[in-house]
């Protein structure tokens, strides 16, 4: 183990220690039950106070990255033991993509930007809603939904070519919820569920934190294939499989029809239930967007999750679950459990918002929006030596990029943030340490400047660590 240490930097030494030792776990360096020096040779290596090592070390086994055995010594965990990291990088990104800051690029959040935001539309519904009696509306609502934005949504939904026949519809705040929400009712300790991989970190530790056994599996253009996930089913025992269908987080790939079709006999087959998190399906910039599994789901075998957060506005906090039926008792009581229900009057006002057809207009125009950020972000990183898009899809809101392998997209996370960019490493979105050379760049809370900037910095500072990989380049040399 190597650590470079800089008295002169104005952060703390016992950070630069923690942050140093986490990148080497994430790297890979340091690997899964590996002994750590004694705090007495860091201290005799680096010419440091123990309290300073001691600091260090507690910071790592607090937040899951290693484990101290009193008597024998500090071991790095498994990796998935630490899925903190995801937490810490996300929730890092969800603050920075809710302020305004100047100084900062973010191609971290895939938070919309207020600019694009149906400001009028809503303050013009506000407006018509303080002139009625809104004491209705100040009331707690039905635990599964407000009624109105019950019945758009169904319309909604029967638009889109989903049946509801035998369904249950519950809204919630936002994605996440939901996915707390089956976590709480369906999903246990002794369930199984398998993920692609890579997949979304908010999600993947959802279903960790609940106890559930989690297995994964690997993406092709088109969705997994299909052999190897019919060999996982024969092995295991599968209770869910959760997928994002459509423009994929990291990945942004689309399952192609005839896996859409594959998925659904498997769930037949094999007696499992598939979550589909659709959030991102109608940011789609052709001629018609991709259809959703539910659509296509005729046994009950899709519990589907779709939310505003990301195509309207995420202010608002809805979205919602649909079910089969025969699941309501349970999921309505988790949602009960956990807060009772939604305000009723957000569900009102885009109740409103959908029945006077004004989300489809809007959707036109964020996906006009897009298309050009999109196309932006592409070309930069088309222009790049040091990058690659792995798939290109008229869509969604994030190219997954390929570095070198040399390049560890963790350290490339610390040294970018230093430099006011954020970004999201590979490493982040997996449970098993893969796609440390990879980054999710999202283009929805850059504006195209920023975007071209960004990526000018980015691209500037792989060429650096490309040059530093180099046969024949001479490592930092640790202080002391």
């Amino acid at each position: 183990m190597r650590i470079a240490l800089d008295k002169s930097k104005e952060e703390s030494l016992y950070l630069q220690i923690y942050r140093s030792i986490l990148g080497q776990i994430m790297d890979g360096q340091l690997t899964v039950g590996q002994k750590l020096p004694s705090y007495r040779w860091m201290c005799q290596k680096y010419n440091i106070n123990i309290s300073t090592v001691e600091k260090a070390y507690q910071l790592l086994e607090e937040e899951g990255a290693i484990q101290v055995i009193h008597g024998s010594g500090c071991y790095v965990r498994p990796l998935d033991s630490y899925h903190f990291f995801a937490d810490e990088v996300i929730l890092e990104a969800f603050d920075r993509g809710q302020i305004t800051d100047s100084h900062r690029i973010n191609f971290a959040s895939a938070t919309p930007l207020p600019r694009i935001y149906p400001v009028a539309d809503f303050q013009n519904i506000l407006q018509e809603i303080a002139g009625e009696d809104v004491g209705d509306y100040l009331k707690y609502p039905p635990t599964q939904g407000h009624p109105a934005l019950l019945s758009a949504l169904e319309d909604r939904l029967r638009a889109k070519g989903i049946a509801l026949e035998n369904q249950q519809l519950q809204v919630v705040n936002g994605s996440q919820q939901g996915l707390d929400i089956l976590c709480k009712s369906l999903i246990s300790s002794h369930s199984r569920v398998l993920a692609e991989n890579p997949s979304y970190p908010v999600s993947l530790n959802a279903f960790l934190n609940c106890g559930a056994t989690l297995d994964t599996i690997p993406l092709e253009e088109d969705g997994p294939e299909i052999k190897e996930l019919e060999s996982i089913l024969a092995r295991k025992k599968i209770d869910f499989f959760y997928t994002m269908i459509n423009f994929q987080s990291p990945t942004n790939i689309c399952w192609s029809r005839p896996k859409k079709e594959a998925l659904l006999r498997l769930a037949e087959a094999y007696n499992f239930l598939i979550i589909e998190d659709d959030c991102m399906g109608e940011i789609y910039f052709g001629a018609a967007g991709p259809e959703s599994l539910k659509s296509l789901d005729t046994r009950d075998r899709v519990i589907y999750l779709n939310s505003f957060s990301k195509n309207l506005m995420p202010g608002i906090r809805l979205a919602y679950l649909l079910y089969p039926a025969k699941f309501s008792r349970r999921i309505l009581s988790a949602k009960f459990h956990t807060d009772l229900s939604c305000g009723a009057l957000q569900q009102e006002l885009l109740a409103r918002y959908l029945g006077r057809g004004l989300f489809e207009g809007h959707l036109e125009k964020v996906r006009d929006y897009y298309r050009e950020k999109q196309k932006v972000m592409a070309r930069a990183i088309k222009k790049s030596r040091h990058m690659q898009i792995v798939y290109d899809q008229p869509g969604g809101l994030f190219y997954w990029v390929a570095l070198s392998e040399k390049i560890s997209s963790f350290t490339l996370y610390e040294e970018m943030k230093a430099l006011g960019v954020a970004l999201l490493p590979g490493s982040m979105f997996s449970i098993d340490g893969r796609w440390k050379n990879y980054l999710r760049l999202s283009y929805a809370s850059a504006s195209s400047p920023e975007i071209r900037r960004g990526l000018g910095l980015l691209d500037e500072k792989l060429a650096e660590l490309t040059t530093a990989c180099e046969p024949g380049s001479k490592p930092p040399s640790p202080a002391g």
